[in-house]
């Protein structure tokens, strides 16, 4: 690793993009705060997972390791693909600029959808459908699971699958059953959305490594209950002969929660997983290729031991250590994503052997800067080169968030958010391999740009970055501390200015 530049990045999910339709996308926005990285010095994107979600529009709980999230395709590129008129988004609704009202982009989006899907069933070309198919085929393999289990859950109204018709649950299914027309239509139509998707996010990753801009993702380590993975594969989950779990996922009892947290989705049988070679985890771990320069890999500790609840419990306090795969599954995933740059998330009771295992395989570590700061002025410890640093992260406090609560009382000025930068700095010098910082602490936002809660279920993964939030002096500062820290990629030394 000492041979590698020194890079340093920003966080923001995408999602919480401004523009007019209710939610960030994969579109010109994104092209735009690509050019803000690179005219700032950064050339790392941290983007959170951009899977559709389960639950509570929480991308740790995905409906899918392998689809796009359908709210995050670009309405604008949609128009420059002839799917749309200029019209059919000009007004949109009133959307709060502030936070992503779920119910109301979802129901806008899928109008428009929609009404794309129709224009490219009528209109489409012979290349347009050519490109259409090779889609399909590439992607069979997740892609027919995915799509079939999302029209199924519109037709049953979102109920869980344990709770389907048999034939369904169980997949006993036939097509010559009445209302298979509907339903292969209803699939068809979330296999055109993964395909718009693909084409847009194709493109994301073209308009990022045109501006040396690398994309950081996050591969979480459980997918949920209600995820087309969890229907199509039950061998590869502790589950019993119904579906229904046997055993939920979570962490033990520390000092911030007494109780332990329950995370609640399905925990991997992987004696099952390692008899058919990881296939699954493997395929995974390609298509993250395919959307990323790095990825985190999420509760890197799981893969060693992960903590097991007994399926009936409320808390997490009465689980149990289990074996993770460890190194025979790591080797095997190393071996098949050589391009893929991934990150070990050791945070949490970080034992001897989970740190054997990242450093067998050379994977970074990761250190969060509000957990490591010792006083309210922010003195970190020295970071050691193979090392990803967050100053916070999507699940902690911001960085002035934490700053005022550790000056009160301590005879500091907790209102002044000026003072992250002396911190900020600190580990934009250290000898770091990667730096990465919310825009949340570049901007000195306070706990009202949080983005998460842990352990609270509701108002969470909705916060939106203003419009016009991004002013010249912050972003001007961060270059010049990225220049000085060494940081910067060659040649990124354009003004810098609010490109949103």
């Amino acid at each position: 690793m000492s041979d590698d530049p020194r890079q340093s990045g920003l966080l923001l999910p995408i999602a919480s993009l401004p523009g007019p339709f209710g939610i960030g996308d994969i579109g010109p926005a994104s092209w735009r705060f690509a050019e803000t990285l690179r005219r700032s010095g950064q050339s790392v994107w941290e983007v959170l997972p951009p899977h559709p979600s389960a639950a509570r529009f929480s991308p740790y709980e995905p409906a899918s390791a392998f689809a796009g999230d359908p709210l995050l395709i670009s309405p604008e590129l949609l128009v420059e693909d002839g799917l749309l008129r200029p019209q059919d988004i000009a007004t949109p609704p009133p959307f709060p600029t502030d936070r992503v009202d779920v119910a109301a982009v979802s129901a806008f989006k899928r109008d428009l959808l929609k009404k794309a899907h129709g224009n490219f069933l009528r209109d489409a070309g012979q290349r347009d459908w050519d490109d259409y198919r090779s889609f399909l085929v590439a992607n069979a393999e997740w892609l027919q699971d995915y799509a079939l289990f999302s029209a199924l859950k519109d037709q049953f109204s979102g109920a869980s699958w344990l709770s389907w018709p048999a034939e369904w649950r169980d997949r006993r299914f036939r097509f010559g059953a009445d209302g298979a027309k509907a339903l292969g239509e209803a699939a068809a139509f979330q296999e055109f959305l993964q395909y718009l998707f693909e084409k847009q996010w194709t493109r994301l990753r073209r308009e990022t490594a045109a501006r040396g801009i690398e994309i950081l993702g996050d591969i979480p380590l459980y997918v949920s209950l209600e995820s087309a993975d969890v229907w199509a594969h039950r061998d590869h989950f502790l589950l019993d002969a119904d579906g229904r779990p046997t055993a939920l996922s979570g962490v033990p009892p520390d000092c911030f929660n007494a109780t332990g947290q329950l995370w609640g989705t399905p925990l991997f049988d992987w004696d099952s997983l390692r008899r058919q070679g990881y296939a699954w985890w493997l395929h995974r771990l390609e298509r993250a290729e395919r959307l990323f320069d790095w990825a985190r890999l999420d509760h890197f500790i799981g893969y060693v031991r992960f903590w097991e609840v007994p399926a009936q419990d409320k808390v997490a306090t009465r689980g149990a250590w289990r074996k993770g795969p460890g190194a025979d599954f790591l080797a095997a995933a190393l071996a098949r994503t050589a391009r893929l740059k991934l990150v070990a998330e050791n945070l949490g009771v970080v034992t001897p052997a989970v740190e054997a295992l990242r450093r067998r395989f050379g994977l970074p570590g990761t250190r969060v800067v509000v957990f490591d700061a010792k006083n309210p002025a922010g003195k970190l410890p020295s970071y050691p080169e193979n090392t990803v640093v967050m100053t916070s992260t999507h699940d902690t406090p911001t960085l002035t968030a934490w700053m005022r609560s550790r000056g009160r009382g301590s005879g500091a000025r907790p209102e002044d958010a000026s003072r992250r930068w002396p911190i900020i700095e600190q580990a934009l010098r250290s000898k770091a391999r990667l730096v990465v910082s919310p825009i949340q602490d570049i901007l000195g936002l306070g706990d009202e740009a949080r983005i998460n809660r842990p352990g609270v279920a509701e108002g969470n993964w909705t916060w939106r970055l203003a419009p016009g939030a991004l002013d010249d002096e912050s972003l001007r500062r961060l270059r010049e501390l990225t220049e000085e820290s060494g940081r910067s990629p060659k040649g990124q030394g354009a003004e810098v200015r609010d490109e949103l």
